[in-house]
């Protein structure tokens, strides 16, 4: 498998309320990123329908998500000036883990489990637990 993934975010400026509130400028991100593995799956013809188990796993490498700095200042001008908060360097490579089963009932019913586990980043780690249903007609 391999893939190309691109997306632009952009948080617009925002004002809180309240004691030491903040103004915060707009920020933008863009990241492009490659991914590159594989998956094995095996279907095995049962009674009822078709069992499917597969495993994959895949390398993410980060090209543009850069660290960069968050600026605010203070709504109150009696408190200090504008100032920065840098955002944390970003893993430029990680890894995806999953592993999943599907159950082809007859020809018109699927179900499927599976799991996927994003590893391999400083400080982070994502866990994804999916299930579903579908009926053809």
């Amino acid at each position: 498998m391999l893939g190309l993934s691109y997306s632009h975010t952009m948080v617009d400026s925002f004002q809180e309320v309240g004691p030491a509130a903040l103004s915060v400028a707009r920020d933008e991100a863009d990241s492009f990123r490659s991914s590159l593995g594989g998956r094995v799956r095996h279907a095995w013809d049962m009674g009822w329908g078709r069992l499917i188990p597969e495993v994959r796993a895949s390398w993410v490498h980060e090209y543009l998500n850069d660290r960069r700095n968050i600026n605010a200042s203070f709504v109150d001008l009696a408190l200090p000036g504008t100032f920065a908060t840098p955002t944390a360097n970003p893993d430029r490579d990680f890894g995806i883990f999953g592993a999943g089963i599907s159950a082809e009932i007859g020809t018109d019913w699927t179900l499927s489990l599976d799991y996927d586990v994003e590893a391999g980043r400083d400080e982070f780690v994502a866990h994804q637990l999916s299930a579903g249903i579908r009926y053809s007609f």
